[in-house]
């Protein structure tokens, strides 16, 4: 194959923009033919418009081209493309094979801008703000006429393009908008994870280079017909504005934020985050409630209730009761965790015998295990002031490594006991349907962990994991990638001519950038709203909501039926009291029945309800919550706008 032939093929602004080129030696104008097109369209059927309008009118094509805009300046929505009727009989037999459209004035679009004057940057908003974008370009040969180049698919040709992002060179002044010095990074990924690495060739930074690795986007072809009755072929792909966070997640290769001094970036190995989620957070939450437990003790203490022994001993039992509980839960998902992450520790807490030996971080996290005890003074305390559960006082396990092995006992059978209960625990008479050891991560009369020593078990845990995962964890949640700032996320997007049989001999023919553009925030304040109608109830009197169905069912089982009769025996006034400090505290009466039982058989509900009524109810309760909110974020001017409607009634007889 000829090394002129990547000098015969280049990419082009679509066909259909061509007649604006008006002297193609002007510099400006030369980048204006080379440069792909960024098309805008309002509605979601933006594919059926687009070919329509190719196969009709594609001389109108540039109406489309994307623009700066607001939705307090939007942009004036070109025309549908006209329906053109069938061509007779006569014009067909002649090769005519469709009629020209029919010509009118049509107002351009203008650029929105700024209450200051000041022209707005490009900006792409996202498919939930009810735009579309398509990049479109023209392949053709460096020949008279500039004809289309044809795709050897035989040959694995490829047309396909790229999202580039641009920032400014280290050390540069902030500004605004790019200029030429600012560099193109290519978006490299393999299906797992994903980063931004510099363009750069042997000679230095070239943006007109693919980068191994580089996410190629695909691009359909559609072929119309120009006024000249010549066919010709465009390229277009969609933009892929709703991937922004993904986008802006991505870190730069090779370059990872520096962590604090003596920290680590915990975030980056998704099974410490996994840890995190399943047992330090769950863990830290009964830290929290103990302490609060605490405050509450010694308020009684200090203000005691006429019947302090009883409130004293009453708030205590329950506080423990519920500290036990997720205690037992975290236990069991740090011993999972660490049977399927950290398998030789997990053998070593379990005394089995190991393929190898500890390595210094595991021998360390270990001993953790063991130094994290109760005080003796605490466990007498919580097996003295019960009665036998199954068979004698309550065990209490000396330590966290006891606690890890006690809770995976299969002669006890604890695992599935916590993962088949459903009846009400009870510490005083817990009965056989709970385990039969105690060991609450946190007591509200004992001073034990904090927090923070719970954190420096997450870094322990992390620094004990393997290179290699022994098993299967989630991906790194997007969420918790850093973004980028708003003000650098600008981007350009690149046409891509790929002949891989070529070998070097034959790189890839990369198109000029497109406009740099930035792309919008769901939640954007520029960004235009898709209009959403909810059409409440009209007529809101018990005549006109008795006529709605209830066809709404909501499948309730037994344990969720329990639970639920429970909160019907509240009032709002419990609640409050149950919140308030003492002595204006006053403990919630509520005794847990468990699962709903009719005969001695437990049973759930098929309850059916009205959605009209369930959507006032929610419309109330918005506007309660947002005047109550109101007092802190000054909000209330700018969250509705209620305009007159004249005779929408909600009685007949009155319209």
């Amino acid at each position: 194959m000829s090394t002129t032939l990547q000098h015969a093929v280049q990419w082009t602004t679509p066909a259909p923009f061509w007649g604006e080129v008006t002297d193609a030696t002007l510099p400006a104008v030369r980048t204006a033919f080379r440069r792909p097109a960024l098309l805008r369209f309002a509605h979601d059927s933006f594919m059926e418009e687009f070919l329509a309008l190719l196969a009709a009118e594609p001389g109108r094509l540039n109406k489309y081209r994307a623009q700066p805009e607001t939705w307090r300046a939007p942009l004036t929505a070109p025309d549908p493309p006209a329906v053109l009727p069938p061509v007779p009989e006569s014009l067909r037999r002649r090769g005519v094979r469709a009629l020209p459209p029919p010509r009118g004035t049509e107002p351009s679009a203008t650029p929105a801008a700024t209450s200051s004057g000041k022209a707005l940057p490009l900006k792409l908003y996202q498919p939930g703000h009810q735009r579309h974008y398509l990049v479109s370009a023209c392949l053709v040969c460096r020949l008279p006429g500039l004809p289309d180049r044809a795709l050897e698919t035989a040959r694995q040709e490829s047309a396909s393009f790229v999202v580039r992002r641009l920032m400014p060179p280290p050390n540069a002044k902030a500004q605004a908008t790019p200029d030429a010095t600012w560099l193109e990074y290519a978006f490299v990924s393999d299906g797992r994870s994903a980063a931004w690495e510099k363009v750069v060739t042997p000679a230095g930074p070239s943006a007109g280079a693919l980068v191994a690795g580089e996410e190629l986007l695909p691009f359909f072809d559609v072929s119309f017909e120009q006024a000249d009755r010549r066919s010709r072929r465009l390229f277009a792909g969609v933009v892929p504005v709703g991937r922004r966070e993904e986008y802006l997640g991505a870190k730069e290769k090779g370059q990872s934020p520096a962590p604090p001094p003596g920290a680590q970036n915990l975030l980056d190995d998704p099974r410490t985050v996994l840890f995190m989620t399943q047992v330090s957070e769950p863990w830290k939450s009964v830290i929290r409630k103990a302490n609060q437990g605490a405050t509450t003790l010694g308020t009684l203490t200090e203000n005691p209730p006429p019947d302090q022994t009883t409130a004293r001993s009453n708030f205590l039992n329950t506080t423990r009761q519920d500290l036990q509980i997720t205690s037992w839960y975290a236990l069991l998902d740090f011993a999972h965790y660490l049977s399927e992450q950290l398998p030789v520790v997990w053998q070593t807490v379990k005394q089995e015998n190991t393929d190898r030996t500890l390595t210094p971080a595991e021998t360390e996290l270990v001993n953790v295990f063991n130094t994290l005890t109760l005080t003796k003074l605490l466990g007498a305390d919580l097996s003295g002031d019960l009665s036998s559960g199954v068979s004698g006082s309550p065990v209490v396990p000396a330590s966290l490594l006891d606690a890890l092995r006690a809770v995976t006992d299969p002669a006890s059978g604890v695992e599935g006991k916590l993962e088949q209960v459903t009846a009400p625990y009870d510490r005083t008479t817990p009965g056989s349907d709970w385990p039969a050891f105690l060991f609450p991560l946190a007591d509200p009369t004992s001073s034990g962990m904090t927090e923070d020593q719970v954190d420096d078990i997450v870094v322990k845990i992390d620094a004990a994991l393997p290179v290699e995962a022994t098993s299967p964890a989630p991906e790194r949640r997007l969420a918790l990638q850093p973004a980028l700032s708003p003000a650098t996320s600008w981007f350009v997007i690149r046409c891509v001519y790929a002949r891989p049989l070529c070998g070097p001999l034959e790189p890839p023919v990369l198109s000029d950038p497109t406009e740099p553009f930035q792309m919008a925030a769901f939640f954007d304040p520029d960004a235009p709203a898709r209009p959403v109608r909810i059409a409440l109830p009209i007529d809101t009197s018990p005549a006109g909501l008795r006529k709605f169905d209830r066809n709404t069912a909501f499948m309730v089982s037994d344990v969720l039926c329990g639970q639920m009769k429970r909160v019907q025996g509240m009032t709002l006034g419990d609640l409050i009291l149950a919140v308030l400090p003492w002595p204006l505290h006053k403990d919630l009466d509520v005794p847990d029945g468990g699962p709903c039982k009719q005969g001695g058989v437990q049973l759930g509900e098929l309850c059916s309800i009205s959605i009209p009524i369930i959507t006032l109810c929610a419309l109330i309760i918005l506007m309660i919550i947002v005047n109550l909110f109101d007092l802190v974020f000054r909000w209330s001017a700018y969250f509705s706008l209620c305009f007159p409607y004249p005779k929408f009634t909600a009685k007949e007889s009155e319209s």
